[in-house]
């Protein structure tokens, strides 16, 4: 099935036309994608080691959910559906803001944050897209950054200190 998505223009506003997932943008035309960061109350990051079989960054670790937001889709039920399709969590996310969002050559990516407790052993992880999941603490995520095992996001040693800064980040 065919993945449709709105196209939006360089000011970030939806245009009347719909792209498919697969066939490059047009010069002036741009997408949105989101990504969801899920923090345990220990202050771990959920992550995601990718399908061997991706085309962008095979085996490499990830952020905890990220995709395209769909056509007509609002930014937070994008977020919402890629949690719950990639991992089987299911989160309302309607009254949780982006708390950034990162240009891409294609569009813009939005960031969620999410704290929540979560039983890993009631995952369902979606193959296509997920090999593995894991809980790491900050040091954890740094080593897997110096590595190379994680993808190179430009932000990567800050990311922790960005949730520290959300009013999702709770003190416990």
């Amino acid at each position: 099935m065919e993945e449709l998505f709105t196209i939006y223009n360089a000011q970030q506003q939806p245009t009347k036309k719909t792209g498919v997932r697969g066939i490059p943008l047009k010069k002036g035309e741009y997408r949105m994608v989101v990504t969801v960061l899920l923090f345990n109350y220990q202050n771990e990051l959920l992550i995601q080691q990718r399908s061997s079989n991706k085309n962008s960054f095979p085996n490499l670790w990830d952020f905890s959910a990220s995709g395209q937001v769909l056509a007509d889709e609002p930014v937070f039920k994008g977020a919402e559906r890629e949690l719950h399709e990639e991992l089987g969590i299911s989160i309302n996310l309607a009254d949780t803001p982006s708390r950034f969002v990162c240009s891409f050559e294609e569009g813009w990516d939005h960031y969620f944050f999410v704290q929540q407790d979560i039983d890993m052993s009631q995952l369902k992880l979606q193959k296509e897209e997920v090999q593995h999941v894991a809980f790491v603490t900050q040091s954890e995520f740094d080593q897997l950054v110096e590595s190379g095992d994680f993808i190179p996001y430009l932000f990567n040693p800050m990311i922790f200190d960005l949730f520290y800064q959300t009013s999702e980040h709770k003190k416990h």
